[in-house]
């Protein structure tokens, strides 16, 4: 069992979650909604819990699901406006809704601009009898159609939770599944999943499968089951480099493109990664500590230990060095006068000289 509704410390960040849920408990269901945001779980477990409390059970003929991206708004209007079949009311749910993202035009069958002139009609005067439930990620609240919908009902922003509530929310999951992690096998876990909730769910259920009737998680557990982020790879890189190995770190990285990783997202994040231990070196100089380093520029906590113990390598101004030169080859890379790979180990090598 996955706790989300009887969560026993419900985060500030889910507080909307939770008043969402509260409020169709107590029949109150606004004619339509936008569920968007990052935090995909979250969006869905509100979907279904609309499913259950909308649609008693075997009446999903009474529900329509359709793909915002293959669908148009006038044949969304058109499942809305259709009545339900004995009973009170219609689910229409529109999965991945391109018509409240940012640009002149978005994606789908006869998705332009005119065309959601129909829905904002709709919103205007929505079908009582109807609850129709968008979903997207990204949204531009500047747009008129979304305006209009919030003035209708609801828009419902799904926030990915932060370091801290997704370890807490791994505290009481690991009660219910009967399993033990100590601190850094935890925040490895946090910190490998870079998509909220969504990804710690997912992770953490490879890993009860893993370990089967073992009560106990490891370190090598997670990093034998748990699909790596980026960031968590440049982590090794990271250390390569903190240990003055360069050509272990350079070896690290061909991995990275061997893998299909952007160059240009592996330079962004060893930039953060040095820019990191900057900030981390001076506050810790200034007597703070890496939990509450941590908690003052909202950072997980393993990077943050990461970041101090690296950062013990260099000087404040080899550091500032190297920020500097990772930000001239960004731009003589994306200028085309510098080859990735080739300026990296150029900058790495004469570090190590």
């Amino acid at each position: 069992m996955l706790l989300i509704a009887n969560w026993t410390r419900i985060p500030y960040n889910m507080l909307y979650y939770q008043r969402l849920i509260n409020s169709f408990k107590r029949g109150v269901v606004s004619p339509i909604y936008l569920f968007y945001g990052e935090e995909i779980y979250l969006r869905e477990q509100a979907v279904n819990q609309f499913k259950r409390h909308l649609l008693p059970a075997g009446e999903d003929f009474n529900m329509d699901v359709v793909d915002g991206d293959n669908t148009t708004p006038g044949a969304v209007v058109n499942f809305a406006c259709t009545p339900p079949f004995m009973a009170e009311r219609r689910l229409v749910l529109v999965k991945n809704a391109p018509w409240f993202a940012s640009g002149r035009k978005t994606a789908g069958a006869g998705n332009h601009g005119g065309d959601v002139k129909v829905l904002l009609d709709y919103f205007s005067n929505p079908m009582e009898t109807t609850c129709l439930v968008f979903t997207a990620g990204a949204v531009d609240k500047r747009k008129k159609v979304f305006k209009g919908l919030e003035k209708a009902g609801q828009a419902v922003e799904f926030i990915l939770l932060k370091p801290g509530e997704l370890t807490n929310w791994l505290d009481e999951q690991m009660q219910v599944d009967g399993k033990k992690m100590d601190r850094q096998a935890k925040e490895l876990l946090v910190t490998a999943t870079n998509t909220g909730l969504t990804g710690l769910i997912h992770e953490w259920e490879k890993l009860k499968n893993y370990t089967g009737t073992r009560d106990t998680i490891t370190v090598d557990d997670v990093n034998k089951v748990v699909h790596r982020s980026v960031e968590y790879k440049i982590f090794d890189v990271m250390d390569a480099i903190g240990a003055q190995q360069y050509g272990l770190a350079l070896a690290g990285i061909k991995d990275l493109l061997a893998n299909k990783e952007p160059p240009q997202i592996i330079l962004a994040m060893v930039a953060r990664q040095f820019r990191l231990m900057l900030q981390v070196k001076e506050l810790a100089g200034g007597g703070m500590g890496a939990n509450a380093i941590a908690k003052l520029i909202n950072e997980k906590p393993y990077p943050v230990r990461n970041a101090l113990k690296l950062g013990k390598n260099f000087t404040r101004l080899q550091l500032i060095d190297a920020i500097t030169r990772l930000a001239q080859l960004d731009a003589d890379v994306k200028t085309g006068r510098q080859e990735f790979y080739a300026g990296l180990e150029i900058l790495l090598l004469s570090m190590a000289s």
